[in-house]
């Protein structure tokens, strides 16, 4: 067992000076480091929560074999989805929960059968909005196709909810803007605005 721990030892030790013994100090040794920075300006991401309406609380499951009472969810959804004067508007109806997020991205693809979406616009940003409870088949505004005359905003794609999520692309007129999304009460809506 000495001997193969010696023997392991040595050819390390060999192994070393052959590879000191192929460099010269008298060649000259050229070394790129290549780094990559991330700036807070390479990625922009928005997200929130809201509530609509007065949302039915989830109440925990039958404890010892006594049903939890549980009032049915009212119908919930996006009711309009319009492009003002200050950014794209998406206005919700009935009760439930709202979680946004938005960020850039270099295509426009559906998460319920990968299909990539045409969005017009130098940049895309996608706008998830997932909501409990989901929207019903039907029950939202449907898919849109908006133009834009705003000077940020050249266009808007929104597709059929999947999984309580409802996808929105939104094309810019410059490459990736600084956006803000923001909730407001009256009427339950969130207000996309690229600045």
């Amino acid at each position: 067992m000495v001997v193969h721990m010696r023997t392991g030892v040595a050819l390390l030790i060999a192994a070393s000076l052959v590879l000191a013994g192929c460099s010269s100090a008298d060649e000259d040794e050229t070394v790129t480091e290549t780094t990559a920075t991330t700036t807070v300006d390479d990625i922009r991401i928005a997200s929130g929560s809201f509530t609509v309406g007065s949302p039915a609380p989830v109440l925990p499951p039958s404890i010892l074999g006594v049903p939890a009472t549980t009032t049915p969810p009212s119908p919930f959804g996006i009711s309009d989805v319009r492009i003002d004067e200050s950014g794209v508007v998406f206005t919700f109806f009935g009760d439930g929960v709202v979680n946004y997020v938005g960020r850039y991205v270099d295509a426009a693809v559906t998460y319920d059968d990968n299909a990539e979406v045409d969005v017009p616009g130098t940049s895309i940003l996608q706008i998830d909005l997932i909501s409990s409870p989901s929207p019903e088949s039907g029950s939202t505004a449907r898919p849109v196709i908006l133009d834009s005359i705003d000077p940020g905003i050249v266009s808007c794609r929104t597709v059929e909810p999947s999984d309580g999520v409802t996808q929105a692309f939104i094309g810019t007129s410059v490459d990736r803007p600084h956006f803000t999304v923001t909730s407001e009460q009256d009427p339950p809506s969130v207000r996309v605005s690229v600045i």
